[in-house]
């Protein structure tokens, strides 16, 4: 076998391994649900492993009405762009696409409100304190690229 023909092939072996391990890594994080972050956060709030579990049910049930909304704007797309080939548009039909979709984000803004009240219940008054500060400062804390000077 020629050097160049072995070389091709290693490469192509290393390039395979990469797409399978990143692969395999997707997986992992997608069969977690993307709970990293929150984990990270009641780490950093100390809370204990029977807190954990009940907020993490709440941010998991928040996480399955989020999906259910970015489905529904993928289908509001599509019945948008029907609308807007048509000939003639008609605005009640565009008010009914939209009210659809809107009366589910109503009931995605009362599931929050009842998933932060029992976020709320779960924790210390301490733990609160740290998770405030932590929600005040945003994801990238006080040195983030995206804090922006406060107003004068």
């Amino acid at each position: 076998m020629s050097s160049f023909v072995s070389g091709a092939l290693g490469a192509l072996t290393v390039l395979v391994a990469a797409g399978i391990a990143r692969r395999a890594a997707w997986h992992r994080w997608r069969r977690h649900g993307g709970r990293f972050g929150a984990r990270r956060v009641l780490r950093r709030i100390g809370a204990t492993p029977e807190q954990e579990r009940a907020v993490l049910a709440e941010t998991d049930a928040l996480a399955e009405v989020l999906g259910a909304l970015r489905r529904d704007a993928g289908a509001l797309r599509g019945d948008l762009a029907e609308l807007l080939a048509s000939p003639s548009l008609d605005p009640a039909r565009v008010g009914a696409a939209l009210d659809a979709r809107l009366s589910r984000a109503g009931e995605l803004r009362a599931r929050l409100a009842e998933a932060v009240a029992r976020i709320h219940a779960a924790l210390g008054p301490e733990q609160r304190a740290r998770l405030a500060a932590l929600v005040r400062e945003g994801p990238h804390g006080r040195c983030g690229r995206h804090r922006h000077a406060a107003p004068a």
